[in-house]
């Protein structure tokens, strides 16, 4: 039996702080202030990150590491965007 290739792909990303920035104000409807400081001090809750985090594999044809997001990197919008331009690979 012959192993199936991994058909998922990767969409070129390449974003700035500011055009990510304003991903993440349409698709949650907050306004970001500071990138550096965590996305649930700029309005955005639990659910608002769930949100987030589908719209961002859907729309970048990414899949983010959990791991990354339980440990805090992905925490502000400087910090989630590290973890899109060098999503964990899919297997």
């Amino acid at each position: 039996m012959t192993a199936k290739a991994n058909t998922h792909r990767r969409k070129e990303t390449t974003m700035t702080q500011a055009e990510f920035n304003q991903f993440i104000e349409s698709t949650c409807s907050a306004t970001i202030v500071d990138p550096d400081r965590p996305l649930v001090d700029q309005g955005i809750d639990s659910l608002g990150m769930l949100t987030l985090m589908v719209a961002i594999e859907d729309s970048l044809g990414i899949e983010l590491d959990p791991e990354s997001l339980a440990d805090g990197r992905g925490s502000t919008p400087s910090g989630l965007l590290s973890l899109v331009e060098q999503p964990k690979a899919t297997v």
